[in-house]
């Protein structure tokens, strides 16, 4: 594999990394979103990182299924996060 192509999979790798530790951060500060408006604000800046991060990594080539398998689990975790944040 040429080293463009590996570096590509590496990127894709370091966003899914970055994108599974955001997910676990909203999830602890979800649960404090009833609590106060500050937490809310949180929360959604968190959740605003995370939709950056898919969307870095929608713009990436899937060379392999790893990295196929990262970009399935972006496009899953937008949409939970829609649901989540539309909630009443």
């Amino acid at each position: 594999m040429a080293k463009g192509l590996r570096e590509a999979d590496a990127t894709l790798l370091q966003l899914d990394a970055e994108l599974r530790r955001l997910t676990r951060r909203a999830d602890r500060q979800q649960r404090r979103v009833k609590q106060s408006a500050d937490a809310w604000q949180l929360w959604s800046s968190t959740i605003d990182e995370g939709l950056d991060i898919v969307s870095r990594i929608d713009g990436a080539h899937a060379l392999d299924l790893d990295a196929l398998a990262v970009k399935f689990r972006a496009i899953l975790w937008r949409i939970q996060s829609m649901k989540r944040s539309t909630r009443p």
